[in-house]
């Protein structure tokens, strides 16, 4: 018996890749989805000491291709937004509520990876980059002698790290949970380079 269990333990486990493997798909798929955005806190390094922002949402579009071997590219149009909170003045010591709120329109390309299908589950990992337009339209601040300028219009490099899974909810519909790390070189006027967390909810369907 211990020896028909490790021999079954054994095929088990030299089956199991070959099963993941037999689960990825090949061909063109689409995305559609909706988010819940987290910027960072924007830390000065001058008289302004932090900028902070209320969460905002998003939604996104793409397109892929999974070539059957675990890695899939895709590309991504995307829109978020959020609002404007308050500034904290480092000296003299000051906290001021802003207005006005942040709209964001990326376009991105991606590299993914799937480990593999169990039970209709495919983990995944990627990374991707792109352009971002930001339109600002926070005014400026003053408190104490001290400005911070009004929010500027603007096209950044955007980067991004992903994890996620897939549940397969019928042979051509998965659903996409994820978690998105997205980080924007938008830097200036006093405050460092802007990052914010993105929990992500879509859509896959595939067109074979």
């Amino acid at each position: 018996m211990r020896r028909l269990l490790l021999s079954a333990a054994a095929l088990a486990f030299l089956a199991t890749p070959a099963l993941a493997q037999d689960s990825f798909k090949t061909g063109w798929y689409g995305t559609a989805g909706g988010a819940w955005v987290v910027p960072r806190d924007y830390e000065g390094n001058g008289a302004v000491e932090e900028l902070k922002h209320d969460n905002g949402y998003g939604f996104y579009l793409g397109a892929g291709y999974s070539y059957g071997n675990g890695f899939r590219t895709e590309v991504e149009a995307a829109y978020g937004q959020f609002d404007h909170d308050l500034v904290r003045f480092r000296s003299p010591a000051a906290t001021v509520q802003t207005n006005g709120s942040v709209d964001q329109y990326s376009l991105t390309g991606a590299v993914f990876y799937d480990f593999g299908s169990w039970v209709g589950l495919t983990p995944y990992a990627g990374a991707g980059a792109g352009i971002l337009y930001t339109r600002d339209d926070r005014r400026a601040v003053t408190s104490g002698g001290n400005t911070i300028a009004a929010g500027d219009d603007g096209t950044d490099l955007t980067l991004f790290g992903e994890i996620g899974v897939s549940y397969r909810l019928t042979q051509q519909i998965d659903i996409v949970p994820a978690y998105r790390l997205q980080w924007i070189n938008n830097g200036g006027n006093g405050t460092d380079d802007g990052s914010q967390h993105v929990a992500r909810i879509g859509l896959r369907y595939w067109f074979n």
